[in-house]
């Protein structure tokens, strides 16, 4: 199963969902099937995005659950 991360921002009007990218400079979605790398990833998003406003999923369901091992 493939896992991916998005995170909620608003502009002032609208809220809307995005995948996260890779790093800062990449242009590609991140995405892992191991769930350590999600973890790290999601470590590192915590640090500066609200628990709140992330979200993981799987290409098979969406969901509002955050999973952590």
């Amino acid at each position: 199963m493939t896992y991916k991360i998005m995170t909620s921002t608003s502009n002032g009007t609208n809220e809307y969902w995005s995948f996260v990218k890779v790093d800062s400079t990449s242009t590609t979605d991140f995405s892992s099937t191991v769930l350590d790398d999600v973890e790290a990833k999601l470590k590192e998003l915590m640090k500066s995005i609200p628990i709140t406003k992330i979200k993981v999923i799987t290409e098979i369901a969406f969901t509002s659950d955050l999973i952590f091992i």
